[in-house]
């Protein structure tokens, strides 16, 4: 948990929204505070710092047509944007 206030207090993980804020109809007990972040943000933040990666080096194969033309393709690589993984 250090780890995530550190980065949240350098705002690597964008906007902090307090979950008793943005949830206000929620029955909360007394217990700790929970943030939430903004799941684009975080995925490309840990995706740029290499903890998350994607599981397989050859992702899939595709077929796709050029006028008349059957191609075929295996995808080997992929880049984060906006917290998701594009081929």
């Amino acid at each position: 948990m250090s780890t995530i206030k550190r980065w949240t207090d350098e705002g690597y993980l964008g906007e902090v929204i307090d979950e008793r804020e943005r949830f206000w109809a929620l029955k909360l007990k007394q217990g700790k505070k929970r943030n939430l972040y903004s799941v684009s943000i975080v995925f490309s933040f840990l995706y740029e710092k290499r903890y998350i990666a994607p599981l397989y080096d050859i992702l899939d194969e595709v077929m796709y047509t050029d006028g008349d033309e059957m191609l075929y393709a295996v995808v080997t690589d992929v880049r984060m944007s906006e917290g998701r993984f594009l081929i």
